[in-house]
């Protein structure tokens, strides 16, 4: 493959990578669901007990940041 085309090869491939991209919605929603995992995961792992008494009773939200 000459540099040529070789140049020619890479920007196609930059092109298709663009296209496949993903938007900074989709980004945002699936770093939201990530975090909706771990925290289920954390909520698990803790057997709903996230939070002291002290900050229950504040109402203090845990899925909140």
């Amino acid at each position: 493959m000459s540099a040529t085309e070789r140049w020619v090869y890479e920007r196609e491939l930059e092109a298709r990578a663009a296209r496949e991209a993903y938007s900074c919605d989709e980004i945002r929603e699936m770093y939201n669901t990530h975090i909706y995992v771990q925290w289920l995961a954390a909520e698990n792992y803790a057997r709903g007990h996230l939070l002291n008494r002290k900050a229950e009773a504040a109402g203090v939200d845990p899925t909140e940041s």
